[in-house]
């Protein structure tokens, strides 16, 4: 997907089966998308992609400073007193 959520048509692949079909591979993830009698068909189904290799391109990864870790520190006794 671009910047706007559209589908850059560059980011599949097609290829002609001997049965007549066509797939539809996703560039990013390497899934097949569909695998349809006729290739034009092949869009609406890239449309509705919801790849989770691009999206993990996309999503700003989590720092690994500490933020959102949880920490165990060891009790202090308390001095009697």
């Amino acid at each position: 997907m671009s910047a706007r959520g559209l589908v850059s048509r560059d980011e599949f692949a097609h290829r002609a089966n001997n049965n007549g079909t066509f797939d539809s591979i996703c560039l990013h993830c390497f899934g097949t998308v569909a695998s349809l009698p006729i290739e034009i068909d092949l869009r609406l189904k890239e449309d509705s992609h919801l790849c989770w290799q691009r999206a993990e391109s996309i999503v700003p990864k989590k720092s690994t400073h500490g933020e959102g870790r949880l920490i165990a520190f060891p009790r202090i006794k308390q001095a009697a007193g």
